[in-house]
Order: C-alpha cells, then sequence, then structure tokens
C-alpha cells in the first residue's frame, strides 16, 4: 500500500510536471526572461521572510499525528498557530517595501517589481493554507486527497499561463508588466487550491486545546524553525545576490531551468512524503531493525526514480532547454549541475528525516545554520566579478549553481556520517551500484549525441527518456543495483486496477 500511495504522488507530480512545462513553455517564447525574472525577485525578495509562515510546525504537525496525537486537537493548534503567523508575515512584508520605498528613499529597477510584490504576499498567504492542508493529510496518509487537488490547481493555473502569454504578453510593447499578470494568476491558482483541499476537510472537528497540546507542538517546532529559518535565507537570499550582479534576465534564466528541474525535486518530494511517518512510527514501537531496513529501502527506490532521469537531464542538456528558448541553452551547464544537485540531496532525505523521527531536530538544526553559512558565503565567491573591490570568480548563474551543489555535498555527507552511528551504515552499497548502473546508462546514451542522431524534437527526447529507463534497469538487474522482489515491489504498485480502487476508497470516505 505505501507503495502504491507514493507511486501516486509520482503520478500527480508526472501530470503537474507536463502542464507546468508548457506553461513555463509559453511564458517564456511570448513575454520572456526578464519578465518572468521581475516575478521570479518578488518571489525570492517575499521568500526570505516565508519562514515566518511555518516556523517549524507543519514538520511537527506530521510527526505528532502520525504518532497517535488526537488529531482534532493537533488540527486545531496548527490552524491556531497558522493564523498568527500568516498576520505576523503579512506585517512584516508590508513594512519592508514601507521601508525601502519611503525611509531610504530608494527604488527598485522597475516599478513593476513593487506591484508584483504586493500580489505575491496573498500568494504566499494562500501557499500556508495550503501548506495546512497538505501537512495534515499528510500525517494521514492521505495520498489521493494530496494529490487530487495539485492536478486540479496546476492545470488551472498553467492553462492561464499558457492563454495570457499567447493572448496578452506577445501583443505587449512593455513585456515587463507581464509581471503583475502572472504573479495574479498564482494568487487566483492558489486560492482555487485551498478551495479543493476545504471540500475534502469539511467534517474536520475544531476543538480547545490544552495549554500543554500547544507546548508539545512548541517544542518540537522551535528546533525546525531555526532550520527553516537559515534554509530559507540562504537559498533567497542567493536569488537575491544574482539579480542584484546579473539583473533580471540571468534571475529569469536561473529560476526558469531551476522549474525545468524541480520536476526531479517535486518527484523527490512525492516519494519521501511518508518517509517521516514511518520511520517516526517504527521509532515509537522500539522496532530499530524494521527502522534501519525502512531507512535504506526509501533511499533505494528513490534512487531507482530519480537517477535515470538525472541522467537524461544531464546527456540532453542542450537539447531539453531548447524546447522552451533558445537563449536557454548557454545556460546548459547550470541544468547539469542542479541535475546531479538533485541527486544528492533526493538520497540523502532519509538520512535528514532521522533526526526528526528520532526527536533530535536540533542536530539538522545545527547542520543547516552551517550549510546556510556555507552558501552565502560560496555565494560571494562564485557569483560577482568583484565584492567591495575584491575580484571574485564572477561565474553567474553557474556560480550560484556550483555554490548550491558544493553545499549540498557537504551537508549529506555530515548527515550521513551521524546517522550512520544509528544504523551502522554509512554507504549503501545497492545505491552505490545503481550508480554506477548511472553512469554506465550515460555513456551507453552519450553515443546519441557522439553520432548526431536527432535529438532536438520533443518526440525523439520522450523516446530517449523512455530508452535511459529501460537501459538503467537493464544494467541495474545485471550488476545487482536492482534484484527480483524490486521489480515485483514496481510492479504491483503501478498496478493500474489496483491503483483505480485505493483512489475510490479513499475519496468515499469523505
Amino acid at each position: 500500500m505505501l507503495g502504491r500511495k507514493s507511486l501516486l504522488m509520482v503520478i500527480q507530480n508526472v501530470l503537474t510536471g507536463i502542464v507546468g512545462y508548457v506553461g513555463l513553455f509559453f511564458i517564456l517564447r511570448y513575454s520572456g526572461l526578464e519578465s518572468y525574472g521581475i516575478l521570479q525577485f518578488a518571489i525570492s525578495y517575499l521568500g526570505v521572510f516565508s519562514f515566518i509562515l511555518d516556523m517549524g510546525f507543519s514538520t511537527a504537525h506530521i510527526k505528532k499525528i502520525s504518532e497517535g496525537f488526537d488529531p482534532w486537537k493537533g488540527i486545531s493548534v496548527y490552524f491556531t498557530v497558522k493564523l498568527i503567523l500568516i498576520f505576523i508575515f503579512t506585517a512584516v512584508s508590508i513594512s519592508s517595501i514601507f521601508f525601502i520605498k519611503f525611509i531610504t528613499g530608494r527604488n527598485l529597477s522597475s516599478p513593476y517589481e513593487y506591484y508584483t510584490i504586493i500580489l505575491i504576499i496573498f500568494y504566499y498567504i494562500m501557499q500556508s493554507l495550503v501548506m495546512f492542508y497538505q501537512a495534515t493529510f499528510n500525517a494521514l496518509s492521505k495520498a489521493a486527497i494530496i494529490s487530487v487537488p495539485r492536478i486540479i490547481e496546476a492545470t488551472f493555473r498553467n492553462i492561464l499561463y499558457i492563454l495570457t502569454s499567447y493572448f496578452i504578453a506577445r501583443n505587449l510593447y512593455n513585456k515587463n508588466s507581464f509581471s503583475m499578470t502572472l504573479a495574479f494568476i498564482l494568487v487566483l491558482s492558489y486560492i482555487l487550491y485551498v478551495f479543493l483541499y476545504s471540500i475534502y476537510a469539511k467534517d474536520w472537528k475544531f476543538v480547545k486545546p490544552e495549554r500543554e497540546d500547544y507546548k508539545t507542538y512548541f517544542r518540537f517546532a522551535v528546533p525546525v524553525s531555526i532550520t527553516s529559518i537559515f534554509a530559507t535565507v540562504s537559498i533567497y537570499s542567493s536569488n537575491l545576490i544574482l539579480q542584484y550582479y546579473w539583473g533580471p534576465i540571468f534571475l529569469g534564466a536561473y529560476i526558469s531551468i531551476s522549474n525545468i528541474i524541480v520536476f526531479v525535486n517535486s518527484t523527490t518530494n512525492s516519494l519521501s512524503s511518508f518517509i517521516l511517518p514511518n520511520l517516526s512510527s517504527s521509532y515509537k514501537n522500539e522496532d530499530i531493525k524494521k527502522y534501519s531496513w525502512l531507512m535504506l529501502e526509501f533511499e533505494k527506490f528513490i534512487s531507482i526514480a530519480i537517477l535515470p532521469m538525472v541522467i537524461f537531464f544531464i546527456i540532453f542538456s542542450p537539447e531539453i532547454l531548447n524546447l522552451w528558448t533558445s537563449s536557454l541553452i548557454q545556460f546548459s551547464s547550470v541544468l547539469i549541475i542542479l541535475s546531479i544537485n538533485a541527486y544528492v540531496n533526493a538520497i540523502n532525505i532519509p538520512y535528514l528525516t532521522h533526526f526528526n523521527a528520532i526527536n533530535k531536530p536540533k542536530n539538522i538544526m545545527k547542520i543547516q545554520i552551517f550549510i546556510s553559512i556555507l552558501l552565502i558565503v560560496m555565494d560571494i565567491i562564485t557569483i560577482p566579478k568583484n565584492f567591495f573591490g575584491i575580484k571574485m570568480l564572477g561565474l553567474g548563474t553557474t556560480g550560484l549553481a556550483l555554490s548550491i551543489f558544493i553545499t549540498s555535498a557537504v551537508g549529506s555527507t555530515v548527515y550521513r556520517k551521524l546517522v550512520s552511528k544509528y544504523i551502522k551504515n554509512f554507504v549503501n552499497t545497492v545505491v552505490i551500484k545503481q550508480i554506477v548502473s548511472g553512469i554506465l546508462t550515460g555513456m551507453i546514451l552519450y553515443l546519441i549525441i557522439i553520432f548526431n542522431l536527432p535529438a532536438r524534437n520533443w518526440y525523439f527526447l520522450i523516446i530517449y527518456f523512455i530508452l535511459t529507463y529501460i537501459v538503467f534497469v537493464f544494467i541495474s538487474y545485471i550488476i545487482k543495483g536492482i534484484n527480483k522482489n524490486d521489480l515485483k515491489y514496481i510492479l504491483d504498485s503501478i498496478n493500474i486496477n489496483e491503483m483505480l480502487k485505493y483512489i475510490k476508497n479513499e475519496l468515499r470516505r469523505l
């Protein structure tokens, strides 16, 4: 059942990813990188404060409910805290805009940036409410309920992107103004998102929690929140550094590629949605043998799902970027680096989740503080051409991608070293075999490039994408990176009839 739930999340991710790619194609083709860069600047600017909207309570909520905490009390505590955090976030965001414009007397590079930022405030508020519902359904392992609204919202949003890009953006003289339209669509689609989840939550009961209930959440959330603050601020600050030194076009290019690779990241998140509830349950039951087995199994299956995709992105990076716009081809190295980084992060998720599962989020907090500081330092070294008169590498978008990869690799090593003391395993040998399979798969596929076989059209790339998985599974099976039981488990998970039964049964319980 766990495999089927995880696969359903992946299917949802595939469908939303496809419509997302089409929407991004129309945005870049008809409005250009700069208007998209302005939108991403607004998201990054407010993203610096977005940690306020969660403060670790979503993780605390998932953990506590999965451990048996009264769900109605948990929902009531979480929702109350959410409303308070939304108010604080809104006040801080508006104050920051007021401070920049009226106190410092400084202006942003474009008036459209102000208006887009204001619209994006509402997007973050709606996103926070979506997170409230998702965290609860995640804790209750409701994969179908999580997936259906995601598909509807993504389809609605990207249809609007396509229509407005084609009928409005391409006729605008100043395309930068289109950033406000994109922001408004984001807000509108997330209002729909909240509405859809509220339908599934119509039978939820809100009760008056005790003071101790709040303390239970706070004790776990505080160290997680500190982790979130450093992680969020460092990531969005990286985007702002790139914008400051290279401008909205380069930021637009970088975020565009990030959105292309986000398909890998979101697939990883879909597969790992139920890691925390399962690890927490095993730890609470003191079943260490099962706990260790789950850790390695999660890593193995995440690797099986993600690695072929990463190999495909690496080998065909120029051809993939050309599907959206030829302007992105010069940034092919960014796609390659971010693809490798996505895999490193993917297989590291079980190790990171371990500390929340065993009630030691402070360990994550300490590591994340170090990683966040390292990221900012690396950004300053790699992105600008000079920093206060000191010559730097000046690599721009490539520099940002390198900074993220280096910090991810360092963080992954630290996490594994600490977790190995608990599960007595630093390296998953099966995953090493899969990495070898991936390298061999990449070498075989590179023959397509060497012999100049057709690869520029989207239908050829789909064929090569499927071929990548076939070759990878075949080689992995030969060198024992995948066994018969794994294949049987995968085939059972993708049984269409059983999947439809599961979806119907879950949605019927509403």
